[in-house]
């Protein structure tokens, strides 16, 4: 499983994605959340999960305890993409204020990394609850990958370089 994972993530680092020809400002922004649309995706397919199983069961009645069980992981899914999804987007978009042609390739790579992680935290989580950990830990890396890059940008850069 690990070396199918690191030969996934070989691939993606490598595509060569396609990168704006002029990189003002707006330009970066404009692109960073243009993939963003892509990472809300993940958001959106849980709420019509959800939806769709309170629609289809007896969770339909949200006061009702006995029926929750049906759209429990469901719920825990979203909840915690929408949180994943808010420091993902943050991170994603202050880093792209300092990013140059050559760090502009994160953004895609990022995004699908993210989407990726968060497909595998659902799959692994609706099977058992301890089986969401290697869809979480691609989310993590991701963050920690942000952060680390955009202390170094800020460090380099300062706060005023754009």
């Amino acid at each position: 499983m690990g070396s199918v994972a690191l030969s996934g993530l070989c691939f993606v680092l490598l595509i060569p994605w396609p990168i704006p020809a002029s990189l003002s400002l707006t330009v970066r922004l404009a692109y960073t959340i243009r993939h963003l649309f892509f990472a809300a995706l993940t958001v959106f397919a849980g709420v019509i999960v959800v939806a769709n199983t309170r629609f289809m069961t007896a969770a339909i009645n949200p006061l009702m305890k006995s029926a929750q069980d049906s759209v429990e992981v469901h719920q825990r899914y979203l909840q915690n993409t929408l949180e994943q999804f808010a420091i993902f987007s943050a991170l994603l978009l202050s880093n792209a204020t300092y990013m140059n042609q050559e760090h502009i390739a994160i953004i895609p790579t990022f995004t699908l990394l993210f989407i990726v992680g968060r497909v595998l935290f659902w799959i692994g989580y609706s099977i058992s609850w301890d089986k969401r950990g290697f869809g979480m830990s691609i989310n993590f890396m991701v963050v920690l990958c942000l952060i680390i890059h955009g202390v170094s940008l800020f460090l380099t850069n300062g706060i005023e370089a754009f």
